[in-house]
C-alpha cells in the first residue's frame, strides 16, 4: 500500500522494475528487488490509468482486496465458507476463512525458495532478518516435500530456456538453409565448368585437326 509510481526503476536492457523498498515503509529494512514476473503487467497498469511518479500504485484498501479475493477464491477454487452479513438494513453476501493477500505471500515464498541460491538472499528480498521466517512460510506449507529439481525451470525460466531453443533452432535452420543453397551454387558451377572445360577441349582438338 505504500508503493508510489517513483519508487519503481525501469531496467530498459533487461525489460523489468527494480522496486525501491523504503525504509521509512518497510517493517524491517529498505532494500532493491527486482520484479522479474509482473513489470510488463504493472507497466501497461501505470500507462493505462496515466499515473504520476508521486501517486500510489495501490489505492484500494486491503479490506475490500481480501474480499474480492475471498469471493474469487470460493467460485473457483471452493475455499472459504459463503455467509451473508447486515450492514446499514442491508444483507449482503460474503466468504470467509478463504484466500487473502496473506497467502500469495506464502506461495510467493515457496515460488522464490528454490530459485535463490542462498537464505541470506532470499531473506533479503522479503524483509526477513531470521532464517525461522523461511522455515515458517515454507516447510509449513509442505514445501521441502514436495519440491522437484525439475521444478527449478519453471514458469518464466522454462519460458526464456525454450525461447532461446526455440531461436537458437531457427538460426540452425537458417544456417541449414543457406549451405544447402551454397552448395547447390556450388554444383552449378562445377557443371558449368566442366561444361566449359570440356569445349575448350574439343575446340583446341578441332584446331589442331585442321591444322593437320
Amino acid at each position: 500500500m505504500n508503493v508510489k509510481v517513483n519508487d519503481l526503476e525501469w531496467n530498459e536492457k533487461q525489460n523489468h522494475y527494480t522496486l525501491n523498498i523504503r525504509e521509512e515503509t518497510s517493517k524491517t529494512f529498505g532494500r532493491r528487488i527486482k520484479l522479474l514476473l509482473c513489470s510488463g503487467m504493472l507497466k501497461e497498469y501505470i500507462e493505462n490509468t496515466k499515473l504520476q511518479p508521486e501517486n500510489y500504485i495501490f489505492s484500494k484498501s486491503p479490506q475490500r482486496i481480501n474480499q474480492y479475493l475471498k469471493n474469487l477464491g470460493h467460485k473457483h477454487l471452493g475455499k472459504g465458507e459463503p455467509e451473508t452479513k447486515n450492514y446499514n438494513n442491508r444483507k449482503y453476501k460474503t466468504v470467509k476463512n478463504g484466500i487473502t493477500m496473506y497467502d500469495f505471500r506464502h506461495s510467493s515464498a515457496c515460488y522464490w525458495l528454490p530459485r535463490y541460491k542462498s537464505e541470506s538472499a532470499l531473506k533479503y528480498r522479503f524483509g526477513w532478518k531470521k532464517s525461522e521466517m523461511i522455515h515458517y512460510y515454507t516447510e509449513l506449507l509442505g514445501m521441502r516435500d514436495t519440491i522437484q529439481e525439475e521444478d527449478l525451470y519453471i514458469d518464466v525460466s522454462k519460458t526464456e530456456l525454450e525461447k532461446q531453443i526455440t531461436e537458437k533452432g531457427n538460426q540452425i535452420s537458417i544456417l541449414q538453409e543457406q549451405l544447402k543453397s551454397q552448395d547447390e551454387r556450388m554444383e552449378e558451377m562445377l557443371k558449368i565448368l566442366q561444361t566449359l572445360e570440356i569445349e575448350k577441349q574439343l575446340q583446341q582438338r578441332t584446331t589442331i585437326s585442321e591444322q593437320t
